[in-house]
């Protein structure tokens, strides 16, 4: 017990040592702290606070008199709420050392009475009381160690929680930098670039370093360039212009093969070709807002390839743009193009012949313009192609020899009236899925290598000058899926082969004006058949019933013509 009673007056005289040490604290540090914005003593003063290094002892002591009656009730004010603090703290180590001599007399007792009661002499109860202190500092040990870990894992946690705080902030702020970057570069790219037309490609004096090196590209490219770059304001010089002097994008010259270079100036050449050298033009590609500062390969209606093709133009799809001039021979000069989609424009003129020289492409839409002149035997030599529709235009002329387009899938030569000659012969083209042929001027009878093209889903043949009988070799074309033989000059009845075509959904056999007999019953093995068109042909006799059996099928025939078809829609002549 005087061991505990000790303990106690010793935490006792600490606390209140500590105690003393704070309110001197207060009473001292607190008052020489205090700036003199409050004071009207601007003599003791230097940068608001008080100088004191200057004073002797006993001015230094009147001053800190006189502040301190002056300014008692504000500095006790001022420093309340830490002085609460530290009560708070001297009370909680005052309960502390009370509950802990509480504890200590409380086992004391509790040994002398357990000692009382066994009958054992009272000299066991320092043992006990020892042991009763080393284990109450054991617990004491055990509880610190437990806090020290509860706080350095509160202290992780709050690192780690700050840690995500800042990546997150980072995160940000790269984020907002990106996107700033990425709506700057959006904002300086939507409008070309303008540049001085009249000093630029309209004088040749003035030729920058970087003009003719690119201009020495181009020509050994293309020797033919030459004359049109050296000319006063054209579409040629104008693009070289472009290019080396005002393109933004800044295009680097490479050892060796410099074809990014040349595919950039044909596309800014077609665009000089469209919309003009000082936009005299008006159609939908200068609403595209190409010569921006970016790769060609980002300009609207264009597509570069793969892999190592990644900055090589391969497909151009300037498709009804209201496009109006001839057609710009320097696309040849994009000698890997493979899909050139012009078509529902208004272009003008012969195709080029450098067009035809052009040996990759795969697909070539030139349909629905106003191009003139002949088809160029030259087409042969386009190996890859696969597509090609020239329809809708004012070719004139024989149809050339296509034998030599053996990868052809789709061949569309309608509305073409001026064009004629012989059947073609594509006897070759066994992919061919696709022949449309007509309105035009075709002569002779049915090639016989049509019937070998096994591949053949859709055939339309109309209004052309073909004659002969209806072909029955018609059977061999298994998987026809429309088929259109119209307004022409066959003749001979209607053979019953035709009914082997079961796939054909749709048949057009309409102002046949030289058929004869009747509506082969074997036309109602077509159960696929939506839409059967006999409108003008003067089959005789009556509607078989076998095909008005076939669901959903719409008929169509002249009706004092056709008799006795309760299916059919009539129309009268």
């Amino acid at each position: 017990q005087n061991e505990n009673r000790l303990d106690y007056n010793s935490e006792v005289q600490e606390i209140e040592q500590l105690e003393d040490d704070v309110r001197r604290k207060f009473n001292v540090n607190r008052l020489l702290q205090i700036k003199t914005d409050d004071y009207d003593m601007d003599k003791y003063s230097s940068h608001g606070t008080f100088a004191t290094a200057t004073m002797n002892d006993s001015e230094r002591m009147r001053l800190g008199i006189s502040v301190s009656k002056m300014r008692r009730p504000f500095i006790q004010e001022k420093i309340k709420p830490e002085k609460q603090t530290y009560t708070q703290m001297l009370n909680m180590g005052r309960l502390r050392a009370e509950q802990k001599a509480r504890q200590s007399q409380q086992k004391s007792d509790e040994v002398r009475h357990n000692l009382e009661a066994e009958g054992r002499p009272l000299e066991s109860l320092n043992t006990a009381m020892n042991v009763f202190q080393k284990e109450s500092n054991e617990e004491d040990h055990v509880n610190q160690k437990q806090e020290k870990e509860k706080a350095r894992k509160k202290f992780i946690f709050r690192a780690i929680a700050v840690s995500l705080s800042l990546a997150t902030i980072i995160i940000i702020v790269v984020i907002i930098f990106i996107t700033r970057d990425a709506n700057t570069n959006l904002m300086i790219s939507t409008e070309a670039p303008t540049f001085d037309v009249e000093t630029c490609y309209l004088e040749l004096s003035d030729e920058t370093e970087r003009f003719k090196l690119f201009r020495s590209i181009l020509i050994s490219e293309d020797i033919n360039l030459l004359k049109s770059i050296n000319s006063e304001g054209n579409k040629a010089r104008a693009a070289l212009c472009w290019i080396a002097n005002f393109d933004r994008f800044q295009i680097e010259v490479k050892k060796g093969s410099n074809y990014e270079i040349l595919q950039r100036y044909v596309m800014a050449l077609v665009h000089f070709h469209f919309v003009g050298v000082l936009k005299t033009q008006e159609n939908a590609l200068q609403d595209l807002n190409w010569l921006r500062e970016i790769s060609v390969c980002d300009w609207p209606k264009v597509e570069c390839g793969i892999a190592s093709q990644k900055d090589i133009i391969v497909k151009l799809l300037l498709s009804d743009l209201q496009l109006d001039r001839q057609l710009p021979s320097e696309l040849a000069l994009l000698t890997k193009l493979t899909h050139l989609d012009m078509q529902d424009n208004a272009l003008r003129g012969d195709i080029p012949r450098h067009i035809w020289s052009m040996n990759q492409l795969e697909v070539l839409k030139l349909g629905y313009n106003q191009l003139g002149g002949t088809i160029s035997n030259s087409i042969s030599n386009l190996h890859q192609l696969r597509q090609l529709d020239l329809a809708g235009n004012n070719f004139s002329g024989k149809i050339p020899n296509l034998n030599q387009l053996t990868n052809l899938t789709t061949l569309i030569l309608q509305d073409i009236p001026q064009l004629g000659g012989p059947f073609p012969n594509i006897s070759k083209s066994s992919y061919l899925e696709t022949l449309i042929l007509g309105p035009n001027a075709v002569t002779g009878s049915l090639s016989s290598g049509l019937w070998k093209l096994s591949n053949l889903k859709i055939l339309k043949i109309d209004s052309t000058k073909v004659t002969g009988t209806f072909p029955s070799e018609i059977e061999k074309l298994r998987k026809l899926e429309e088929l259109q033989l119209s307004s022409g000059f066959f003749e001979g009845v209607l053979p019953t082969e035709i009914g082997n075509l079961s796939r054909v959904r749709e048949l057009d056999l309409q102002s046949l004006e030289e058929m004869t007999g009747t509506v082969p019953s074997e036309l109602g093995r077509l159960t696929n058949l939506e839409k059967l068109d006999l409108l003008h042909t003067p089959f005789s006799g009556s509607f078989p019933d076998e095909i008005c059996s076939i669901a959903d099928i719409m008929i169509t025939a002249t009706c004092n013509i056709l008799k006795n078809c309760t299916c059919c829609q009539c129309f009268y002549p």
